[in-house]
């Protein structure tokens, strides 16, 4: 009888069993394609969460347990002053291996649900809400720019500061649950009383739906100059919340870098506006290339007014980008900028005596009266009559004064220097 059975259900079993390894295969297929749209995106798909919010300044009760309301929340960042509630944005930034492309204009999602309390070092610069519902206890949430200059940044301890969270914000009620992340550098605190009013608090204001304080952060340390990773190990041994490179990065990017683009852009065109003013344009040029204390890989040209001492112009190149010398590359390129674009008409150009710069001036420019720098001059006078201190130190001794002569004469002359 069993045997019977199963020649019944035998063409059955072979059926499901060359089905199978196709449905094995194609899910196989889905998962790869999945990790592989989770790496060439930095925000990874996200839910939208289920939120309570408070309409205008008053509180409403919560009718759930601590647990569903911790769980299902949305902590929003907000102001020691007021709070935010909203639904999330699921707009991110579409990234590219290797390289990153914007394609919301600088709107970064960030999810600040009570799931999840470790740190999450993605997108801890922004919040960004379709409908952000601000509510008021004295002053709005989102402040103006010019409130946050003027605003005091202080160092706090959690114990400390956990003190203010014992009595309820609205009947003074004993506080029941509080919960607390880091975004960043911003701490958001949570409270729930006894009679079930919600309050909710952040470290950081607010500007136009972003955290303030981890984008002021990032560009302080830009600025300043001091390099990411000692910042980073210097929080880490005051146990001090800071965001990760990935942030910092991002900050640069959207913020800094195009912030400084644009100050730069005015006032280089101020410059070169005051340079047609005048009766004739006088500059000088350097490169900074293979120095002591500079990497070799990089040469940065400046140009600069000689009258004014301001930078006009720059050009950095990089070493495999261009055939032949850096520094004669990238002075070709800014001459070509300033004549041709900006039609800059430079009587004079002063320069160290670089061989190939020279040979390019003369040559494609020759409208250009070129000269000699006095300090290069003097340097490479200096070198050389640091030879003649072993066999001829009396005339070493008139170093100085040789020196000072080459300036006076070059003061003095009648020609131009």
């Amino acid at each position: 009888m069993l045997f019977l059975r199963f020649l019944k259900i035998y063409p059955a079993l072979l059926q499901i069993l060359q089905i199978y390894p196709n449905e094995k295969k194609e899910k196989e297929k889905k998962k790869k394609k999945e990790i592989i749209s989770s790496i060439m995106t930095s925000t990874p798909k996200k839910l939208k969460p289920s939120f309570r919010s408070f309409e205008n300044s008053e509180c409403k009760s919560s009718d759930v347990d601590d647990d569903d309301d911790v769980e299902g929340g949305n902590l929003v960042a907000i102001t020691n002053e007021s709070f935010v509630a909203g639904k999330q944005n699921e707009i991110g930034i579409q990234c590219e291996l290797g390289s990153e492309v914007l394609k919301s204009h600088h709107d970064l999602s960030l999810n600040l649900s009570l799931d999840e309390f470790s740190t999450s070092e993605d997108e801890s610069f922004e919040v960004y809400d379709e409908d952000i519902e601000v509510l008021q206890t004295g002053k709005n949430a989102i402040r103006k720019s010019k409130e946050i200059e003027n605003d005091s940044c202080y160092i706090v301890f959690w114990e400390s500061l956990s003190i203010l969270f014992t009595r309820c914000h609205y009947c003074n009620a004993k506080v029941e649950n509080i919960h607390n992340y880091t975004k960043g550098a911003m701490l958001a605190v949570q409270t729930i009383c006894e009679n079930r009013h919600i309050f909710k608090w952040t470290s950081q204001p607010l500007s136009d739906k972003r955290l303030v304080g981890n984008i002021l952060m990032g560009a302080a340390l830009t600025l300043s100059g001091v390099l990411f990773n000692q910042m980073k190990t210097f929080c880490s041994s005051l146990k001090l919340a800071f965001f990760s490179r990935t942030v910092y990065d991002k900050i640069i990017n959207n913020y800094t870098a195009p912030v400084v683009k644009l100050i730069w852009d005015q006032h280089r065109q101020n410059n070169i506006n005051e340079l047609k003013m005048g009766t004739s344009i006088w500059l000088a040029g350097d490169g900074q290339f293979d120095s002591p204390g500079f990497c070799a890989k990089y040469c940065t040209n400046s140009v600069m007014d000689v009258r004014s001492s301001k930078i006009i112009d720059f050009k950095i190149t990089q070493k495999g980008m261009v055939q032949g010398d850096l520094e004669k590359k990238a002075c070709e390129l800014l001459l070509q900028e300033l004549e041709k674009n900006d039609e800059c008409n430079i009587n004079v150009f002063l320069t160290d005596r670089h061989k190939g710069i020279r040979c390019y001036i003369r040559t494609h420019h020759p409208n250009i009266e070129h000269e000699f720098d006095v300090w290069h001059l003097s340097k490479s006078l200096t070198k050389r009559l640091k030879t003649l201190e072993k066999n001829h130190h009396s005339a070493f001794m008139w170093k100085t004064s040789i020196i000072n002569h080459l300036w006076w004469s070059a003061q003095t002359c009648s020609k131009v220097f």
